[in-house]
């Protein structure tokens, strides 16, 4: 069996043999590529020949995953030409133009400490001991295509962070619209029977977007808060359960430290890695409205 570095290798040095003689003259590009909670090497074919362009990134850890399951190097590298081929045939069908992009900017909310190399790249507003961040998905021709605002973007936006991140607040309920349910109908959905509350609703809420994915950023809205604390009648705390939801408690319900603790738990026991948010708790105060 081929060892990693030695996989890596094989397919900068082969790739180009497994995807079509139009994309041969491109070049194989490597890099280190920081996405929430890790960083990873990956590498890409790029179009020298243009000034600006989209292609299709593949990540040396998944593919290193794909030849451990299959113990055969052709087999990989085909199915790394193949990603290959898909994205840079699809970026071909359509355009994804600045307007675009702009109109479709989201918000993300990340742990600030795990992506502090990741921050140095992005555009970010901090809150607490998080960072929004920017991600833009625009659809073509049936096609998702998804990637990061960097530094450099704000220039083409002709935008500050802080325009950026309003207009971004604004696309986000638009295309991710904040959804609240209860824990009860949650872990349902999850696949939990539904006897096994034995007929007792959890006084606990999940906000989230109306996809369930990076939905944690859906605290950024103020209206949403207030509704939940009028539920409750009472103020509450805010459990980063990952990036994708956060749960809520009345603080009647319980001291603070027990469900720190319960975040603790849920992370180090539950949570993956790439989508763990925080082991903080958060207070929402109806009061100054603010967490």
């Amino acid at each position: 069996m081929l060892k990693y570095d030695e996989c890596k290798s094989r397919v900068i040095e082969g790739i180009k043999n497994y995807v079509p003689e139009k994309y041969r003259s491109y070049s194989v590009e490597l890099m280190r590529v920081n996405k929430i909670n890790e960083s990873l090497d990956a590498f890409c074919l790029v179009d020298k020949s243009r000034d600006v362009g989209s292609s299709p990134v593949v990540y040396f850890k998944d593919m290193y995953s794909y030849y451990r399951s299959c113990m055969n190097m052709d087999s990989t590298l085909k199915w790394a030409g193949g990603i290959i081929t898909e994205g840079l045939d699809m970026v071909g069908k359509g355009s994804v133009s600045l307007n675009d992009i702009r109109d479709n900017t989201v918000l993300v909310l990340i742990n600030a400490e795990k992506n502090r190399e990741l921050l140095k790249t992005v555009p970010h507003v901090r809150f607490l001991d998080l960072a929004f961040i920017f991600r833009w998905i625009v659809s073509i021709n049936e096609h998702s295509f998804t990637g990061a605002i960097i530094n450099s973007s704000l220039n083409n936006f002709d935008l500050t962070t802080e325009e950026l991140f309003e207009l971004a607040k604004k696309n986000t309920r638009r295309l991710l619209p904040p959804a609240v349910r209860t824990l009860n109908s949650a872990l349902t959905s999850a696949g939990a029977p539904e006897d096994m509350f034995n007929g007792c609703e959890l006084p606990v809420l999940v906000l989230s977007n109306r996809y369930g994915v990076e939905g944690a950023a859906a605290i950024v809205f103020e209206d949403v808060l207030g509704e939940i604390r009028k539920f409750f009648g009472d103020n509450f705390y805010i459990m980063p359960a990952s990036v994708n939801e956060v749960m809520v408690v009345p603080v009647s319900l319980g001291r603070a430290e027990v469900f720190r603790d319960m975040v603790r738990e849920i992370n180090r026991g539950i949570v993956a890695e790439r989508d763990r948010l925080n082991d903080s708790l958060y207070l929402y105060d109806g009061e100054i409205r603010m967490i």
